[in-house]
């Protein structure tokens, strides 16, 4: 949750605009996605709104190795991508204290 809203802030995007969350990897394809929101693991915000999307990174390298347009338009989304390192963002340990729900 804490990771996501430091996204969000980072995007200059209000939670409450997000059309859909994606979510990916192993949570992603285990997670039960209305709980999750109820225990904090994502934003209230985006409860009703997420969608498992399992493992992403493997669906994208087959993509690639398969479609030379795929290729193409991975390129194209490589180049809008900003790295955002959480562990040492100013507002993380802030952010990740306030999701924590004791």
């Amino acid at each position: 949750s804490a990771g996501i809203n430091i996204l969000a802030e980072e995007a200059d995007v209000k939670l409450e605009e997000l059309d859909k969350l994606l979510i990916g990897g192993g949570f992603g394809t285990f997670a039960h996605r209305s709980r999750s929101a109820l225990l904090g693991i994502i934003p209230r915000e985006c409860k009703g709104r997420t969608r498992k999307m399992g493992n992403m990174a493997l669906a994208g390298a087959i993509s690639a190795a398969m479609s030379e347009d795929a290729r193409i338009e991975l390129s194209k989304i490589k180049d809008m991508i900003r790295v955002v390192d959480l562990p040492s963002h100013p507002s993380f340990s802030d952010a990740y204290m306030d999701a924590m729900i004791f």
